[in-house]
């Protein structure tokens, strides 16, 4: 039977379209296994995309820096990730209706009219900014509902403006962005998620970032944070509670 159960587990192991990754500690005691896994855990969507035809982006080297900085994080227990590479639109409809996550994170490039995915053959298409406004705003209104969502693309600042009509906390870049400066943002910011800090805090940290491998270049202030209003303090580990920033 563990032999069995054993090479169950390496057929799980392969490749597949996305991936969840949670970072519960290891334990000896099943129960106490059981009462962790029962905790509130904060759940990362990681969607990234990159067509034929656009600029190479190291999305992954940024996914696994993410999930470095959370696996060694204070609170990596109270958080898990799920990832979905070379997305197309109803991928992402499928994954945010399956997963029901908390954070949503796109790498990807983006325009001014819009955040690209791609189609059926890889090929870039545009996300008009109602439509993916339209389709967060669905998932806005649940006990689980989405907290925040962080648009790793050029030109998206104005996207994100609109999607917080609905959504608490939204990233976005006000300009071009290089890609090293949105890894390093995204690293901070989640290795403040992972600490303990509530969103606001957390956006400086990755801000301090870039700042940090840019300090001849103002790419630090391309990143802006919009707020819904009376959504001041959200902490990932709070269970929803407001937290004083």
């Amino acid at each position: 039977m563990a032999i069995k159960n054993y090479f169950k587990q390496l057929i799980c192991i392969g490749r597949g379209n996305s991936q969840n990754i949670n970072f519960f500690g290891s334990s000896k005691d099943k129960n106490s296994q059981r009462d962790k896994r029962e905790e509130p855990v904060t759940k990362i969507l990681i969607l990234s995309a990159n067509p034929i035809g656009t600029e190479r982006l190291r999305f992954d080297q940024e996914i696994r820096d993410i999930e470095e900085g959370l696996r060694l994080s204070k609170y990596r227990d109270k958080f898990e990730i799920k990832t979905s590479p070379a997305i197309r639109f109803k991928d992402l409809r499928r994954e945010l209706l399956a997963y029901r996550p908390h954070i949503v994170h796109f790498i990807g490039h983006g325009e001014v009219d819009g955040v690209k995915v791609e189609d059926n053959t890889g090929n870039a298409v545009r996300i008009a900014p109602e439509v993916l406004s339209g389709l967060l705003k669905l998932f806005s209104n649940r006990a689980d509902r989405i907290r925040c969502v962080v648009l790793s693309a050029c030109y998206s600042a104005a996207q994100a403006e609109d999607i917080n009509r609905h959504i608490d906390y939204v990233i976005g870049m006000w300009d071009k962005i290089m890609d090293k400066a949105a890894i390093e943002f995204a690293v901070g910011f989640y290795d403040a998620l992972g600490a303990g800090e509530p969103v606001e805090r957390a956006f400086d940290f990755g801000c301090n970032a870039i700042h940090q491998a840019y300090p001849d270049f103002p790419a630090h202030m391309i990143p802006v944070l919009k707020i819904r209003e009376n959504s001041k303090g959200w902490a990932p580990w709070s269970s929803g509670k407001e937290k004083d920033v």
